[in-house]
């Protein structure tokens, strides 16, 4: 049984939502949206396809599986190997970074 202290506190940290994508539960919770939009979206797209379950498929629900399962990866893949090979990261820009995260590690966090 959960005691009312504990349902309290639980409740209060959901409400104050007071954490940024790089702690580990910015992250848990980005991942978690991600696989609902995901998953959502695969849903959209079988239905637009005419996918039906427990059912023949027709050739253009087939056609659309390849697509989503195939191409669509593939093509999510060379976009993001695209934006790796144009994102600047020389010398100076990580000596720029690691300076600014050094300052903000000694300047203190609002109250």
């Amino acid at each position: 049984m959960v005691s009312v202290g504990h349902a309290r506190r639980r409740l209060e940290s959901l409400l104050n939502m007071n954490f940024n994508i790089t702690s580990r539960k910015g992250r848990e919770f980005a991942q978690k949206i991600g696989l609902a939009v995901g998953s959502f979206m695969l849903g959209w797209i079988l239905t637009f396809v005419g996918f039906v379950p427990n059912v023949a498929q027709t050739p253009r629900s087939l056609l659309g599986i390849k697509i989503v399962f195939s191409l669509l990866p593939g093509a999510i893949g060379l976009l993001s190997g695209l934006a790796i090979i144009f994102y600047r990261l020389d010398d100076r820009t990580v000596k720029t970074m690691e300076l600014e995260l050094a300052a903000a590690k000694e300047t203190p966090a609002p109250a």
